[in-house]
């Protein structure tokens, strides 16, 4: 007769994922080892991608605005 009771020992430790990697969890607790280097880092990740976002939507706006004088002064030298 196959039992379906799962033994305790058998039982895989609850995981965590933390950004691309699953890190197991220590102790009762939910402690992990490096916790605080993992959020660090993906918090300064998030940043320098925000600032190179904003950096992008400067530089196209400059250029658009270069653009748009460009085109007025076009426009003016042909009148």
């Amino acid at each position: 007769m196959v039992s379906n009771i799962i033994k305790e020992d058998n039982v895989a430790p609850p995981k965590k994922i933390v950004g691309p990697y699953i890190v197991g969890l220590q102790g009762e607790e939910g402690e992990e080892e490096g916790e605080g280097e993992g959020e660090e880092k993906e918090k300064e990740r998030r940043k320098e991608k925000e600032k190179e976002k904003k950096k992008k939507k400067k530089k196209k706006k400059e250029e658009e605005e270069e653009e748009k004088k460009e085109e007025e002064e076009e426009s003016q030298q042909l009148y």
